[in-house]
């Protein structure tokens, strides 16, 4: 199912569609019957052992396969050289807190990347752009007199100290006794 080409393993897909085919027309049956035949399952299983010698290394060699030629030896031996322009992506989106775009674009879903704005790139400006939404269309709204609220020129009131003349510092003091005139 795997071809070398020079050092570089890749798969033959025409053999793999192959292999997936012949693996449903074998499970199938087991599937569809309640006593299958002992047969049937064994021809099962040992197509599952084929795919299962090509992804891990013990599997190969308890099955005789190349364990070189398994999955697990190829991920083991791949590096990939540090590219200095991604590190500096990557902490530059830490830094400014775009911690949501930094888990798009790590995981490779670029159209949700693009897709983000300014309120997206984190998961906290996303969490309060949902609240803003709540806030605007699920909470209650006044049955009586929404035209009178609309039209105030009231928005709220609230009463501030004047810290000019703000007394509430001093310490408190009993009146001076005045003489009886």
């Amino acid at each position: 199912m795997l071809l070398r080409k020079g050092l570089v393993l890749q798969p033959d897909i025409a053999s793999l569609d192959r292999y997936f085919l012949d693996l449903n027309r074998l499970v199938n049956p087991l599937l569809q019957n309640t006593n299958p035949q002992g047969t049937d399952v064994v021809a099962a299983v040992n197509r599952v052992k084929d795919i299962y010698s090509l992804l891990l290394r013990a599997a190969a060699s308890s099955y005789g396969t190349d364990p070189e030629a398994a999955l697990e030896t190829l991920l083991d031996s791949y590096s990939v050289d540090t590219v200095s322009e991604v590190d500096a992506l990557v902490r530059t989106f830490k830094e400014k807190g775009a911690d949501r775009a930094l888990s798009y674009l790590l995981q490779g879903r670029f159209s949700a990347f693009f897709g983000l704005d300014k309120e997206g790139v984190s998961y906290a400006g996303t969490f309060q752009k949902a609240m803003r939404e709540v806030a605007r269309e699920d909470l209650p709204v006044s049955k009586t007199n929404r035209y009178d609220q609309r039209t105030s020129p009231v928005i709220s009131s609230v009463e501030s100290p004047n810290y000019e003349y703000d007394t509430s510092d001093l310490d408190p003091s009993p009146n001076p006794d005045l003489p009886d005139m």
